[in-house]
């Protein structure tokens, strides 16, 4: 399901969800993520971790489009790799 680009109300609240639980953050942040990338749920969990719209895709790029790469990148290092 992290393929999928939110674009209605019952999709968005999956989406959330989703976010939400890959992320580890609260649905208000799953959600100001999915708003910032335009729904796409990839992308968006990296936005919930802290990152722009601009590096969660160069990270999702350099990846192969593999989200599960960059996480467990940001979870070898113990850090959040976003926040200042």
């Amino acid at each position: 399901m992290v393929h999928v680009i939110a674009d209605n109300a019952k999709l968005a609240d999956r989406a959330a969800r989703i976010v939400a639980a890959l992320s580890g953050q609260g649905m208000d942040i799953a959600r100001a993520g999915l708003d910032q990338t335009g729904g796409a749920v990839k992308s968006a969990v990296l936005a919930a971790k802290g990152a722009s719209p601009d590096q969660a895709a160069r990270h999702l790029k350099d990846s192969g489009g593999v989200l599960g790469l960059t996480l467990v990148a940001i979870s070898a290092t113990g850090t959040e790799l976003y926040r200042a």
